[in-house]
C-alpha cells in the first residue's frame, strides 16, 4: 500500500495546551497516525474504527521491532492490516458473515480487540462507561496509560465516531483525553494535525453526555526507555 503517514512519538509536547495540564500519561513509543483515505482506499463515512485499529497495530509492530533490536528476541513483525484484511480477520474468526468483506460497515472497540488478539496475540480490556458516567471510569483509563502506555480506542452509540486515545492528563479537578481523530482526509504535515485539532486535548466534559462509551485498552506494555 502506498502511504504517506506521519509518525507520532511524544506528540503532546508539540501542543501548547499541554503546558496547562498535569499528571500527563501518554502512549510511549513510535506509531503512525492512520486516517481516512491515507492508503488510497476511500473509507470516508465508515472507516474511523479501522483507522484507529491500524494506528494501534502500528504501535504494536514498532514495539516488536524495538524489542527484537534491544533484546535479540524474535517477535514476529506483522505489518498493519488493510481495511479489507481487517474485515477478513473478523469473518475468518466467525464474528462477521462473509458479505462483511468489502462492505462499508463500521467496527467498534469489540471488533478492534478481536483483530489485535488474532493478529498480534495482544489481548484487550474493554471498559464500558454508562450514559453520562464517563468520569466514573476515567481513572481506569489513567491507570491503563500508567501501566501499559499503549494507544487505545474509544467510541459510543450517539457519539459513534471512533477515536484514538493516546494520552490522559489532569486540569485541576478535571480530566482531559489526548485524542487522535482519524476523520482527517488530507494530512500534509504535523501543523495540520495541530492547527485543525485532529490531535488535541479534550476535556471529558466535552464528550456527548447522552452517549455511552466503550474503550479498547490493549494489554501490551510499552518498552522501557
Amino acid at each position: 500500500m502506498s502511504q504517506n503517514l506521519i509518525q507520532l512519538e511524544d506528540f503532546y509536547l508539540k501542543l501548547k495546551s499541554s503546558e496547562k495540564l498535569s499528571n500527563i500519561c501518554h502512549a510511549k513509543g513510535i506509531y503512525d497516525y492512520y486516517h481516512y483515505c491515507c492508503d488510497g482506499y476511500n473509507d470516508i463515512g465508515f472507516g474511523c474504527g479501522y483507522r484507529t485499529t491500524q494506528t494501534i497495530c502500528s504501535w504494536i509492530k514498532n514495539q516488536n521491532i524495538a524489542s527484537n533490536e534491544k533484546f535479540g528476541t524474535n517477535e514476529p513483525i506483522i505489518a498493519e492490516p488493510s481495511i479489507l484484511e481487517i474485515q477478513k480477520i473478523l469473518v475468518d474468526c466467525g464474528d462477521k458473515p462473509s458479505n462483511f468483506i468489502g462492505s462499508k460497515e463500521w467496527i467498534g472497540c469489540f471488533e478492534s480487540s478481536i483483530v489485535l488478539d488474532c493478529l498480534y496475540n495482544v489481548p484487550c480490556k474493554i471498559v464500558h462507561c454508562d450514559v453520562g458516567n464517563l468520569e466514573k471510569q476515567i481513572m481506569e483509563i489513567e491507570k491503563h496509560f500508567e501501566i501499559f502506555s499503549s494507544p487505545s480506542m474509544m467510541g459510543g452509540n450517539l457519539d459513534s465516531a471512533s477515536k484514538g486515545v493516546i494520552g490522559i492528563a489532569r486540569k485541576q479537578s478535571n480530566y482531559n483525553l489526548l485524542i487522535a481523530d482519524p476523520h482527517c482526509t488530507n494530512v500534509q504535515d504535523e501543523l495540520i494535525l495541530i492547527n485543525d485539532d485532529w490531535i488535541s486535548w479534550r476535556s471529558i466534559d466535552s464528550f456527548e453526555r447522552r452517549s455511552f462509551y466503550n474503550f479498547c485498552l490493549p494489554q501490551k506494555k510499552a518498552m522501557k526507555a
